[in-house]
């Protein structure tokens, strides 16, 4: 990582965490708190997703389209009033269940306007994220929503809601990179929704001990 690279990174990471701050003082949530469990992506994936974030802050400035970190999504945001149950969860999660190999490769958005990077299912990642929603559904009573189904598309975000043009212009700038990558993710993680964008509540290896990890 060059010296600009880390700058950069720690100048995205302490406006995410002032934004979240911000928009969490003062706010109650008598419904409950919104969660989602994804795979961090850590690798070199991951850091060519980061670097693609930074590149395009540094063009267009702040903007709620670049507020979350690399990750592929097992079951997408839910309400709950039971997060330390969930993470519990996760812990016995992660024990029993082995690291994964995932293939990310191309470009593409789905109609909302999201952009993202491909992942190619695996029979490994979709036993998982089956799992999960089975065992969200049956312990704590969350069932899937109506877009985690058959078809799900596995994808890793690397922004949403940019203007058309600008939209148009970052995917066909994106595609010409011909991004392509096998990451190994040994961790599931938690993420809390705090209203601009989300933060790790928790965090668990797959396949060892469970350790847990709070971000403010």
């Amino acid at each position: 990582m060059t010296p600009v690279h880390a700058l950069l990174q720690r100048g995205l990471h302490r406006l995410r965490r002032s934004w979240g701050l911000h928009c969490a003082a003062g706010t109650t949530r008598p419904d409950g708190f919104t969660v989602a469990v994804v795979l961090p992506l850590e690798g070199q994936a991951g850091r060519w997703m980061l670097q693609q974030q930074i590149d395009l802050l540094r063009r267009i400035g702040l903007h709620p389209g670049l507020s979350a970190a690399p990750h592929v999504t097992l079951k997408m945001g839910f309400k709950t009033g039971q997060p330390a149950a969930l993470q519990s969860w996760l812990d016995r999660l992660g024990v029993d269940t082995p690291p994964l190999d995932i293939q990310l490769g191309g470009v593409d958005r789905f109609p909302e306007g999201v952009l993202f990077l491909d992942v190619v299912e695996s029979a490994p990642l979709e036993a998982l994220r089956r799992r999960v929603l089975h065992e969200l559904a049956r312990g704590f009573g969350i069932q899937p929503g109506s877009v985690e189904g058959e078809g799900f598309r596995f994808h890793a975000t690397l922004t949403f809601d940019l203007p058309p043009a600008l939209l148009d212009e970052e995917q066909q700038r994106l595609k010409a990179a011909s991004p392509h990558f096998i990451e190994s993710v040994a961790a599931l993680e938690l993420w809390l929704d705090v209203g601009s964008h989300w933060v790790r509540l928790h965090r668990t290896p797959m396949g060892g001990c469970a350790t847990a990890d709070f971000r403010s």
